[in-house]
C-alpha cells in the first residue's frame, strides 16, 4: 500500500529556500512515505526541485490553499459559520489525496483543518509548536486582535490533535495549557550531513566572527555591531539573514566606520553556512524569542564557540543548560566584555567550543530527533 503523508503548513518554502533551510527529509523523517503531499495557506510558488530533498525519496506534491483576501475580516475573526465554504473547499481536495497521516505546522488555520479532516475522515494528525503563542510576536495592536480571535482555533488543534510535538521547552506550558493531552518536546533536527567538527580553537587572522538570523526586532543584531566599535582586535564578521532591519544595520555599520568588515549576506545554501561555521571563529547571536533556533544548534555541532544575549527577564531556557553557550547582557558593552574574554583566554575558549560539541550533539543529534518523529508516526500509522 502506498503511505501518504499531508504537511499543512504556513511558512512560504521558497522564503526557507532562499535562507538556506534546506534539511533534507525534513517533511519525510526516516523516508516513511511514499508519497508527501504539502499545503501551503499561501500563494507562494516554489521551485520543486529545491523542495525535493526536504521529503526524502518520496514523490513530491504541492498545493496552494490560500484563504481568500481579506479572509479574517470577512468571517469576522475566523467564524467557524463564516469559514465553511472555504474548508470545504479544502476538504474536497484532501479527499482525493486520502492521506494516511497530517501533520500541521502550529495550531493556526493549518490546524483547524487538521481537525476537520480528522472529523470527516477519521484521519489522524500530529501538530508541531514553533513558538509560545500566547507571547511570541504580539508586538502589534493587529496582531493582539487576530490573536484574541484565534485562540479558539489553537485549542480545537491541540485538543483533537493525536499527536503535539513543541520544538521548544518553553512550549510545552503554553501546550499544556491550551489542551494538548501528552506533548513532547522535540527539538527541530537540522542537516547534519554539512556540519564539520572543529578540531581548533586557534583564532584566525582576523578573528571571524559569523552570525546567522533572521533580522527582525526579536534577533536584532544592532549591538554586536556596536561592541565590534569598542575593540581592539582585527576582524571579518559575516551577518547572513534578511529582515525588516537589513538596511538600518548597514547603516549602524556604516556609520560606525564598519563597512569593510562586516559582510552582510541576505542568504546562503544551508551547506555553505556549514562550512562558515567551521571556518569561523565565534557566534555571536541575538534572539528574545524563547527557543533554540536551528542555527545555534548547527554552530554548537560544529564546535563553534557561541555568544547570546541574556533574556530581559533572566528567564533560562532549558536548551542551554550545561554551560555550552556564552551569554551577555544585551548591550554592546555586554558583546563587547563576552568576546573580548574568549579572545584572550584560549582555555576558556576551546573549553566552550568542546562543550558545545558534546552536549549538542547529546541534546539535539539530527538522527535522534529524526527518529523521534519517526516513532510518533509509525504509533499513529499502526492505528
Amino acid at each position: 500500500m502506498i503511505k501518504k503523508l499531508l504537511v499543512i503548513i504556513p511558512d512560504k518554502l521558497s522564503a526557507l529556500i532562499q535562507k538556506g533551510e534546506v534539511v533534507s527529509r525534513y517533511y519525510n523523517p526516516g523516508n516513511l512515505f511514499d508519497e508527501v503531499h504539502i499545503m501551503m495557506t499561501n500563494d507562494d510558488r516554489p521551485d520543486p526541485t529545491l523542495v525535493q530533498p526536504m521529503v526524502g525519496d518520496a514523490k513530491l506534491y504541492l498545493y496552494n490553499i490560500a484563504p481568500p483576501n481579506h479572509f479574517f475580516r470577512n468571517t469576522f475573526g475566523w467564524q467557524f459559520f463564516l469559514t465553511r465554504n472555504w474548508v470545504n473547499s479544502v476538504l474536497e481536495e484532501i479527499n482525493t489525496i486520502k492521506p494516511n497521516l497530517v501533520r500541521t505546522h502550529n495550531n493556526f488555520l493549518e490546524g483547524y483543518i487538521a481537525s476537520q479532516i480528522k472529523n470527516k475522515f477519521n484521519v489522524p494528525y500530529v501538530t508541531s509548536l514553533h513558538g509560545v503563542w500566547d507571547e511570541d510576536d504580539l508586538g502589534t495592536f493587529k496582531a493582539k486582535i487576530h490573536r484574541f480571535f484565534r485562540k479558539k482555533i489553537e485549542r480545537i488543534t491541540l485538543k483533537n490533535a493525536d499527536s503535539v510535538i513543541c520544538v521548544y521547552s518553553s512550549v510545552l506550558r503554553y501546550a499544556k495549557q491550551y489542551g494538548a493531552k501528552n506533548p513532547q518536546l522535540i527539538q527541530n533536527f537540522v542537516g547534519g550531513a554539512h556540519i564539520k567538527p572543529k578540531s581548533s580553537w586557534k583564532l584566525s587572522k582576523p578573528i571571524k566572527l559569523i552570525t546567522v538570523n533572521r533580522q527582525l526586532p526579536e534577533k536584532n543584531p544592532e549591538n554586536i555591531i556596536k561592541a565590534l566599535s569598542l575593540l581592539p582586535y582585527d576582524f571579518e564578521y559575516q551577518v547572513i539573514g534578511d529582515g525588516t532591519l537589513h538596511n538600518h544595520l548597514k547603516l549602524i555599520a556604516k556609520s560606525l566606520g564598519l563597512e569593510r568588515k562586516i559582510k552582510f549576506i541576505k542568504s546562503l545554501p544551508n551547506s555553505k553556512i556549514c562550512h562558515l561555521y567551521f571556518q569561523s571563529d565565534f557566534m555571536v547571536s541575538n534572539c528574545h524569542y524563547k527557543g533554540i533556533s536551528k542555527t545555534i544548534i548547527e554552530a554548537g555541532l560544529s564546535g563553534l564557540p557561541i555568544i547570546l544575549n541574556k533574556y530581559a527577564d533572566n528567564y533560562k531556557l532549558a536548551e542551554y543548560e550545561g554551560g555550552w553557550i556564552r551569554e551577555c547582557s544585551d548591550t554592546p558593552e555586554g558583546y563587547a566584555s563576552a568576546l573580548d574574554n574568549l579572545i584572550k583566554d584560549s582555555k576558556k575558549r576551546e573549553n566552550l567550543g568542546k562543550k558545545a560539541l558534546s552536549l549538542t550533539h547529546k541534546k539535539f543529534s539530527p538522527a535522534k530527533l529524526e527518529e523521534q518523529v519517526c516513532k510518533i508516526y509509525r504509533s499513529l500509522l499502526k492505528k
